[in-house]
C-alpha cells in the first residue's frame, strides 16, 4: 500500500510539474533535507547557494535564510547546519584570496578529501587550525573558572601541626 501511494504522490508532483503548476511543497520548508556527507566540497558549496544540479527557486540554504529566516530550518541539525555554513565562509574568505571560489575549492579539496575524511565536522576544525576560520567562544555551559595563584596560597590547607585560620566574624559553624 505505502508503494501505490509514494508512486501515485511522485506520479501527481510529475503531472503538476509537467502543467507548469507550483506544488505545495514548493512552500513546505520540512521537506528540505541537507545532504548530510557531500563527495566534494564543490557539491556543498552548489547545495548551499543553490546552483548546479541543488538548483531551486529560493536559492538553496542561503536563500532559504534571506526569505525566511530561521524559521524554515527548524527541523535541520543545527550543528550540522552550522559546520556547513563555516565551511561555506571559510570557502568564501579563502576565495578572495584566488580569483575565484573554483581555486579556492581546488586548493581546500585535497585537505577535505584526504585529511578530514569528507566530514564538515572535521573539515571547520581543519579550517580553524590553518586559519581560515576564526575559533567560535563556548556558550553556556557550567565550566569552571580558571584559580589564578593568589587565590590558591589564601585558601592553602595548613599542615597538621599548624592552627586553622580564624573564620570572619560571619560564620558560624553547628556541631551536630
Amino acid at each position: 500500500m505505502y508503494l501505490t501511494i509514494s508512486i501515485t504522490y511522485a506520479h501527481s508532483l510529475l503531472l503538476v510539474a509537467a502543467s507548469g503548476e507550483s506544488t505545495s511543497d514548493s512552500t513546505d520548508h520540512s521537506t528540505y533535507r541537507m545532504v548530510s556527507r557531500h563527495k566534494t566540497l564543490a557539491d556543498l558549496y552548489e547545495e548551499w547557494y543553490g546552483v548546479g544540479r541543488y538548483h531551486d527557486e529560493y536559492g538553496g540554504i542561503k536563500g532559504r535564510d534571506a526569505t525566511f529566516g530561521a524559521k524554515w530550518r527548524k527541523h535541520l541539525n543545527a550543528q550540522h547546519y552550522s559546520r556547513t555554513k563555516r565551511v561555506v565562509e571559510a570557502i568564501d574568505t579563502h576565495s578572495e584570496k584566488f580569483d575565484s571560489v573554483e581555486t579556492a575549492i581546488g586548493f581546500l579539496e585535497d585537505l577535505y578529501q584526504t585529511t578530514c575524511k569528507q566530514s564538515v565536522s572535521l573539515m571547520v576544525t581543519a579550517c580553524q587550525e590553518k586559519g581560515l576560520l576564526a575559533k567560535k567562544k563556548p556558550r553556556g555551559g557550567n565550566k569552571k573558572q580558571p584559580v589564578d595563584e593568589e587565590t590558591l596560597e589564601q585558601h592553602e590547607v595548613p599542615a597538621d601541626n599548624q592552627q586553622m585560620p580564624a573564620l570572619p566574624n560571619h560564620t558560624t559553624i553547628h556541631a551536630l
